[in-house]
């Protein structure tokens, strides 16, 4: 790989990576929880958008590698954030729910286990910004899998911390008794 790739592949990743920063850091005005449902609609955001676009633009004209994991990789991703986006992350996790949190981990697990496998800088089906066949641009695409391990260690404590020792909403320690 050239310079020029290196660089330009970590100014994609850092842009994606830029709302994570800036959430976590203002994280304390927001609210650990609220922050780290933001951080969670953030990550999102990044395969969802990205698989959906390359994978129907790509997939148009003809099925390379790149466009069919684009393609998969859409599909698995629009409807785990209509679920995670509609009703867990946004509420749930707010709201301080256990389950909200074991959800967001499930979906780092599989989402983010997913895109490096058949991805990755190794992929079996593509080496999304790596090689001559992708862009460096690509990179940022893995900002995702940060920004939801961000946002499980923001909401750790205020979810799992013995009632008293951490911000909560009102009401919300007894849901998860």
């Amino acid at each position: 790989m050239q310079v020029d790739w290196i660089v330009t592949g970590v100014i994609a990743f850092t842009a994606a990576l830029a709302p994570v920063v800036v959430l976590t850091l203002r994280r304390r005005a927001l609210g650990s929880l609220t922050a780290a449902a933001w951080i969670t609609v953030w990550g999102l955001v990044l395969p969802v958008f990205e698989h959906s676009y390359f994978g129907i633009r790509e997939g148009a004209h003809y099925l390379t590698g790149h466009a069919r994991v684009h393609t998969l990789m859409g599909l698995l991703y629009w409807p785990l954030a209509a679920i995670c986006l509609a009703v867990t992350l946004t509420v749930l996790l707010r709201e301080g729910r256990r389950v909200a949190w074991f959800l967001l981990l499930g979906l780092l697990l599989l989402g983010g286990g997913t895109e490096l496998l058949l991805n990755g800088p190794a992929g079996l089906v593509f080496q999304h910004g790596f090689g001559s066949d992708s862009r460096p641009e690509g990179m940022a695409l893995f900002a995702y899998p940060v920004a939801w391990a961000t946002a499980l260690v923001i909401a750790y404590r205020p979810i799992f911390a013995p009632p008293g020792e951490a911000e909560l909403p009102e009401g919300s320690r007894a849901a998860n008794a």
